[in-house]
């Protein structure tokens, strides 16, 4: 079931203890807490998921907790009052595919155990996920194509070593 609230003034001081900073209109500006681990998606159906890749948010969500999604619209995804989409579970694909989403996208649960970035760009789109060590590792397990999101990103931008230079940077 898909619900909506308000991005409050208390959801926004817990995303930035993972997400310190956002950027209007680009990935590339938020600034990441060294403190999690970076897990590289690439390819994403634009700014949204494949199936796949949905079903790691129903199997790293603890029981109990909601997902939910906020996106930039070009502006901060940190405004006070801006629409998130809370997913009830059990957490269905066809739900999360039925939400319009075009821009920035942050994906998080309630607990704040991790959360997911994503963006569109010319060739697809691509997704970080920010977690604490323990649901990166179980990410890792769950998910074991993330070794290869980079050398597609690679193999998508051979024609331009300027953008494989700042996502390296980027995932540092």
């Amino acid at each position: 079931m898909i619900e909506y609230k308000a991005l409050t003034a208390e959801d926004i001081e817990k995303l930035k203890k993972i997400v310190p900073e956002d950027h209007p209109t680009e990935l590339f500006g938020f600034k990441l807490s060294p403190e999690y681990e970076k897990i590289f998606l690439y390819p994403t159906n634009d700014v949204c998921l494949y199936e796949d890749q949905f079903n790691i948010l129903k199997e790293i969500t603890p029981a109990g907790d909601r997902i939910n999604i906020v996106q930039n619209g070009n502006y901060s995804v940190y405004r006070p009052g801006n629409t998130v989409y809370v997913l009830t579970g059990p957490f269905s694909f066809s739900e999360y595919e039925s939400i319009w989403l075009d821009s920035i996208t942050m994906i998080y649960p309630d607990s704040m155990k991790w959360i997911l970035l994503t963006d569109e760009e010319l060739y697809f789109g691509w997704g970080i996920f920010c977690a604490d060590k323990d649901t990166a590792k179980k990410i890792r397990d769950i998910y074991p194509a993330h070794t290869d999101s980079m050398a597609k990103y690679t193999n998508a931008h051979i024609s331009n070593p300027k953008a494989i230079k700042v996502m390296t940077e980027f995932l540092k």
